[in-house]
C-alpha cells in the first residue's frame, strides 16, 4: 500500500511536458516537442523604419500554445522556456553589444486584468541568460487599445497611434543599443509605432526581436 501511494504521488507531482504530457524528462517543454518548433533562418525577417526585425520561430503548433499559456496564465516555467528559445536563437548572431531590452508594454488596465505583463517575465529571463539590461518601465502604454487581431492593417495603425510614451526618469543613454522584444509579429504595426517613438527621441541603434512571426 505504501509503495502504491509513493508511485501515485510521484505520478501526480512529477513535472510533465505541457504539450505532450510526457514525464520522461520532468520538464514543461520536453526535447521532442522543442525539436518540432520551426526555427527560422538566422537573418532579419523584415525592416521597419530602417531597423532590423528578427523572429526566432513561426507562430504555429507548439509555439502558439506556449505563447498563449504564458500570456494568459503567466506560466513561469514556460516563460523560461520561451526566453531560452529566444536566447538560443539570438546568441547565434554573436552580437557584441550589450543591449538595453524593452519589453512591449501593456496598458495598466490590461496588466491589472492579467496580473502583470507576460513580456516583462520573459524579458527578465532573457536578460538573465544574456547579461543584458532590462528596462520594463522606460516604455509605457498610455492608451488602452483594442485587441489588434480583430483589426485590419489600417485600423491597427489608427488603434496604436500615440499609444506609447517614454518615461523621462528612466531614459538610457541615447547611444545605447536598444532591443525591443515581443511575443508575436504579425503586421509589425506595434513595433513600427515604438520604433518611431524612439527615433523621434534620438535613439538610432534599434533592433526588434519576437519569439514568433505569423
Amino acid at each position: 500500500m505504501i509503495k502504491f501511494l509513493e508511485k501515485l504521488l510521484n505520478w501526480i507531482y512529477v513535472e510533465r511536458c505541457y504539450f505532450c504530457g510526457s514525464s520522461d524528462e520532468a520538464k514543461r517543454l520536453c526535447s521532442k516537442c522543442l525539436g518540432s518548433v520551426k526555427i527560422l533562418p538566422l537573418q532579419p525577417h523584415s525592416l521597419i523604419n530602417g531597423c532590423n526585425v528578427y523572429s526566432a520561430s513561426m507562430y504555429d503548433d507548439i509555439v502558439k500554445k506556449l505563447i498563449k499559456r504564458v500570456k494568459y496564465h503567466h506560466d513561469i516555467k514556460l516563460a523560461q522556456e520561451q526566453a531560452k528559445l529566444m536566447a538560443d536563437y539570438w546568441l547565434k548572431f554573436n552580437f557584441t553589444e550589450k543591449f538595453v531590452v524593452l519589453p512591449v508594454p501593456q496598458h495598466k488596465n490590461r496588466i491589472r486584468k492579467r496580473r502583470g505583463n507576460h513580456m516583462d517575465i520573459v524579458g527578465k529571463e532573457f536578460c538573465d541568460l544574456l547579461s543584458y539590461t532590462l528596462l520594463p518601465d522606460f516604455l509605457v502604454r498610455i492608451k488602452d487599445t483594442k485587441p489588434q487581431y480583430k483589426l485590419s492593417r489600417e485600423e491597427r495603425e489608427e488603434n496604436l497611434k500615440d499609444a506609447f510614451s517614454l518615461f523621462p526618469e528612466k531614459l538610457p543613454d541615447k547611444s545605447s543599443p536598444i532591443l525591443i522584444i515581443d511575443d508575436i509579429k504579425t503586421t509589425g504595426t506595434t513595433l513600427k509605432e515604438i520604433i518611431s517613438l524612439l527615433q523621434k527621441n534620438g535613439y538610432t541603434n534599434i533592433r526588434a526581436f519576437t519569439t514568433a512571426k505569423t
